[in-house]
């Protein structure tokens, strides 16, 4: 089956990442999932009987759950996420240092302390 990914969101907390997804039936689905492939919108996940590929490339991919899609669970994990570049009006820099368990920000979001320094991981 084919899915095309509408929108994505990055758990700081868990290092995971959320999708939400979109089948040719309308069938559309929230995501859960590990991976070293960050889902973006308009990437196409297609499942096979040896592993699931996106965009055409066999990838690490491991889906923790899935659940109905709608407007108000996406928005609930927006909110609840923990990552500023989830954020509709995302300004950019990221204080969110102490609980983001990510070596590499999957925004390319640049971490920094509270002094305003480029923090190092």
């Amino acid at each position: 089956m084919e899915w095309k990914i509408i929108d994505s969101l990055v758990s700081a907390t868990t290092g995971t990442f959320f999708a939400a997804a979109s089948s040719p039936r309308n069938l559309n689905l929230i995501l859960w999932y590990q991976s070293d492939f960050f889902l973006r919108s308009g990437h196409c996940l297609s499942t096979s009987s040896i592993g699931i590929v996106i965009n055409g490339q066999f990838r690490k991919f491991t889906i923790l759950h899935t659940f109905p899609f709608t407007t108000e669970t996406w928005t609930d994990l927006i909110e609840k996420t923990g990552c500023p570049g989830n954020a509709p009006n995302f300004n950019g820099s990221c204080l969110n240092i102490t609980s983001c368990q990510f070596d590499q920000c999957p925004y390319g979001i640049k971490k920094y302390n509270s002094d305003g320094k480029k923090f190092s991981l």
